[in-house]
């Protein structure tokens, strides 16, 4: 590694340490864990090693010493403290916060701004939906009618504000003709490295709308199944590869159909049920 990694790259702490550490590292070769915690005025030579393996959290007491090892300017080590706050966060609303706070920080530099607007997107359930299905209607401007196609509909305020967001943004743009609007780009896809509580959220809230669906959607228009199983961690990941694969060859159907009529949401879930503790057996 031959330049410091940037931290503003980052919304998980431990990455960053692994690879700032990384980088201290190919600069001399007998950098280590212990110089690194001397360095940070923390006793012993286990701590980053607990901390980089998520054995141990990195405490708030600890974060200006592991500011000071890394040599970070004032402005550095406050997006640190708010990344260790934001990675042990377990509360989706205070975590939730915490990542405005950190995007606050990255929309300083146009490069992040440019690319945190692909989180913002996934704020409200209905921008991705809307993105979509104002390539399928020409509404006029009648955002009263455009939210009543939703399912469930939305307010004629929230459709219009949802047109200028992605509008704005980038997302759609007037078609040549002017009559209507398209999207920009046929698949919006999150910035890498984050795992945020923005898609954790709209996630959840596609999840209650899925509730939503039994009791407002005829059998005919849903699909709604699953199926409980045992399996192997080893199997598990193999089902996670599946479900990217499918959801790969679904958007390729979707690029191929010519004469959308609708707009849906796939959603694909493997979540734990149940662990088998061998000891307690």
């Amino acid at each position: 590694m031959d330049k410091r990694p940037e931290i503003y790259d980052y919304f998980d702490y431990r990455e960053y340490l692994n690879d700032t550490f990384s980088y201290f590292k190919a600069l001399d070769s007998s950098y280590s864990h212990r110089k690194f915690l001397a360095d940070a005025h923390i006793p012993g030579s286990t701590y980053l090693l607990r901390v980089l393996q998520n054995k141990r959290k990195l405490t708030l007491k600890y974060v200006a010493n592991f500011s000071e090892a890394m040599k970070l300017s004032p402005m550095e080590a406050n997006y640190f403290l708010l990344l260790v706050q934001f990675g042990n966060e377990k509360n989706i609303d205070k975590r939730d916060q915490l990542l405005k706070d950190l995007l606050k920080i990255r929309s300083a530099k146009k490069t992040y701004a440019l690319q945190d607007k692909k989180l913002r997107y996934f704020e409200k359930w209905y921008y991705p939906v809307i993105r979509d299905l104002v390539a399928l209607v020409n509404f006029n401007n009648n955002y009263k009618a455009l939210g009543r196609m939703l399912v469930p509909p939305i307010k004629p305020e929230q459709a219009k504000g949802a047109v200028q967001f992605l509008l704005k943004h980038g997302f759609i743009k007037l078609r040549q003709d002017n009559q209507g609007y398209e999207p920009s780009e046929p698949v919006v896809s999150t910035p890498p490295r984050v795992n945020s509580t923005i898609l954790s959220q709209f996630h959840k809230k596609n999840l209650e709308l899925d509730i939503d669906a039994f009791e407002n959607c005829r059998l005919s228009d849903r699909s709604i199944s699953s199926v409980t199983m045992s399996i192997s961690g080893e199997t598990f990941e193999k089902i996670r590869i599946e479900i990217q694969e499918f959801r790969k060859r679904l958007i390729a159907l979707s690029r191929e159909d010519t004469k959308p009529s609708m707009v849906c949401r796939v959603g694909f879930q493997v979540v734990p049920r149940a662990r088998v503790k061998k000891k307690a057996l």
